[in-house]
C-alpha cells in the first residue's frame, strides 16, 4: 500500500491525531525538496502556509484550497482533505502556475479598481473646485481630497503666509499641538513633495524625540 502511494503523481500527506505528518509520500517529500526524516513527526504547518489570497480560503473542510511552500511562497499546492479514524488524510497537487495567475488576476483588478476610484476623485474634486468661492471654502475641499486619495482618517490644510508664517485653513491640528507643525512644513521645501511617517522610526528620522513627543504612531501623515 504504502508503495502505491509513493507512485502517485499526487503528493498524499497523513495527519495523525497529534496534528504531526505521519507520512509524506515520495511526491510530497519531492515537492518540498526534503527527505522524509526531516517531514514526519512535525507539524504540517512547518511546511506549508494557508494562501489567504485564495479565492476560496478555507481552513477547514473538504477542500480544495491553496496551501504555499512556507520556505519558497510562490511555490503552491492545491489541497482536499479527508478524515477517518483519528487522522486526516491529504492529497495536494502542483498548483504553483495557477497561484501566479490568480496573483496576476488579483493585481489587475486592484489596479482597475484604485484607476476607477482616482478618476472619480479628479472628477469630483475638479467640481467641486470650481464651485469654490473662498480661500476657506477651497482648503476645505483640498483636505477632503487629500483625506480620500490617501485612504486617511483625517488631513489637515495649512497656508502658507507670504510673511513665512502658516495658519490652520481646514482640519484640526493632528498632533494636539505636541509637534511645531512649522518645523514640519519647513521641511517640505519642494512642491508636491510626500512626505510619509508609518512608525516610530519613520518620525524620527524626521524629527528628533518624535515617540517621545507623539507616542507610537499607528498612522501615516
Amino acid at each position: 500500500m504504502v508503495d502505491a502511494i509513493d507512485a502517485l503523481p499526487v503528493g498524499v500527506v497523513r495527519i495523525g491525531a497529534g496534528h504531526e505528518v505521519s507520512h509524506a509520500n515520495d511526491w510530497f517529500c519531492a515537492w518540498l525538496g526534503l527527505g522524509a526524516e526531516h517531514i514526519v513527526g512535525r507539524p504540517l504547518e512547518e511546511f506549508l502556509i494557508q494562501a489567504h489570497d485564495d479565492l476560496f480560503p478555507a481552513g477547514s473542510g473538504p477542500g480544495p484550497w491553496m496551501m504555499l511552500d512556507k520556505r519558497r511562497p510562490s511555490k503552491a499546492v492545491m489541497v482536499t482533505r479527508s478524515e477517518g479514524d483519528g487522522h486526516e488524510m491529504l492529497v495536494l497537487s502542483e498548483a504553483s502556475e495557477r497561484w501566479r495567475a490568480l496573483c496576476e488576476l488579483r493585481r489587475s483588478h486592484a489596479l482597475a479598481d484604485r484607476t476607477r476610484a482616482r478618476l472619480e476623485l479628479v472628477m469630483d474634486s475638479s467640481v467641486a473646485f470650481s464651485t469654490a468661492t473662498s480661500e476657506e471654502r477651497l482648503a476645505m475641499i483640498l483636505a477632503d481630497t487629500a483625506t480620500r486619495a490617501y485612504r486617511a482618517e483625517h488631513s489637515a490644510v495649512y497656508l502658507h503666509q507670504p510673511g513665512g508664517s502658516s495658519t490652520l485653513a481646514a482640519g484640526h491640528d493632528p498632533f494636539d499641538g505636541r509637534v511645531d507643525y512649522e518645523s514640519l512644513i519647513s521641511l517640505v521645501s519642494v512642491p508636491r513633495r510626500t512626505i510619509k511617517v508609518v512608525g516610530p522610526e519613520d518620525g524620527e528620522l524626521l524629527l528628533p524625540d518624535w515617540a517621545q513627543r507623539c507616542g507610537p504612531p499607528a498612522f501615516t501623515r
